[in-house]
């Protein structure tokens, strides 16, 4: 009785800032139906809040650009006004020398409002000193803060648009899956259409990275504590070896580190060497085009679980993985000038 009885109040809804995206045959007679609709109700609508249809028009903050289609992806960007509102805002920052917690607050929101419309959580990562800052009680610059500071101002109007996925119907569907084990060992296995049987490979994270990753949290003869990373650079390494195969494809990857899957799925980590391996990450996918969604498998389900651990047997066939080892160390190089000492 319940579920019925809600058809029976009596109540009013306002929506503000309403988008309709329709096919070009019938953009124009909606539009005039949904006037006509308002007029009857004696809704005032005006037209400068319902400008024609067009292919590139603004909503809520950013341009969505509808141009490229059918024949390509459509894009979304951040309207030009925020990109100089911010740039306003982190040059005034600049010459008073001065970050208060309060004005450190106010750039995350809108550096983060703008890296959702950035492809691959572009900047993400180098919002962690400014993060940090809005915590603290003081507003002296220090090197991060002025290095971050210097990257945006230099990177934000370079961002790229973040691509609207476009007939996944037709992409190719890949599924990986990947697993790391506590010596640095790491496997991860891929099943396409592209391939006449699923291959897999095993790998040891080099001692050099693993260091990098526990500089800050390990002591010397302790073991590593570094199993998130382990955990996480499966991705990167299904990236790096079959790039080719994910390109333009619908990707599902699945991981079984709570932890692992959190950084991957929002993109950052308040953790520096995590953030980092994420920001390679994503900065991959957004090259090749690839729609990548990350989910957990549990550990007894997931088929690599013994992989990682060395028994290579399965229905696959075994490659070598590819390490992108200079690339993880360029990476590690630039994020220490960013990162909160």
């Amino acid at each position: 009785m319940g579920l019925f009885s809600i058809f029976l109040i009596l109540f009013w809804q306002c929506v503000d800032d309403l988008i309709n995206i329709e096919r070009s045959s019938t953009v124009g007679s909606a539009r005039e139906a949904w006037l006509t609709f308002a007029n009857l109700c004696g809704r005032d609508i005006p037209l400068a809040k319902s400008p024609p249809p067009c292919r590139l028009f603004r909503a809520l903050g950013v341009f969505v650009d509808l141009r490229p289609l059918p024949w390509s992806t459509a894009f979304i960007q951040v309207c030009p006004l925020r990109i100089d509102a911010i740039l306003e805002m982190m040059v005034a920052i600049t010459e008073r020398n001065r970050l208060p917690s309060g004005l450190a607050s106010s750039l995350v929101g809108r550096l983060m409002f703008a890296c959702v419309a950035f492809s691959g959580f572009y900047g993400k990562s180098m919002l962690r000193s400014f993060r940090r800052r809005s915590y603290e009680n003081r507003a002296n610059f220090n090197p991060q803060i002025r290095a971050a500071l210097g990257w945006w101002c230099s990177q934000l109007r370079l961002a790229p648009p973040r691509p609207v996925p476009w007939m996944v119907r037709s992409r190719r569907v890949v599924s990986t899956y990947s697993d790391g084990e506590g010596s640095g060992h790491v496997g991860v296995a891929i099943r396409s259409s592209a391939l006449s049987r699923p291959q897999a490979g095993r790998i040891k994270v080099p001692d050099v990275v693993r260091q990098i990753w526990t500089a800050s949290r390990r002591a010397p003869g302790d073991e590593y504590q570094d199993i998130q990373e382990v955990e996480g650079i499966g991705p990167l390494l299904a990236l790096s070896t079959w790039g080719h195969i994910l390109t333009d494809a619908l990707w599902l990857h699945f991981i079984d580190n709570n932890g692992s899957l959190s950084c991957l799925v929002k993109g950052g980590s308040s953790v520096f060497s995590t953030d980092t391996l994420v920001g390679m990450t994503w900065k991959k996918i957004s090259k090749i085009n690839a729609c990548p969604w990350f989910d957990r498998v549990d550990t007894k389900s997931n088929p690599v679980d013994g992989l990682s651990r060395g028994n290579l047997d399965g229905e696959w066939d075994i490659v070598q993985l590819q390490f992108p080892g200079a690339e993880v160390s360029a990476a590690y190089r630039r994020a220490r000038r960013y990162a909160p000492s």
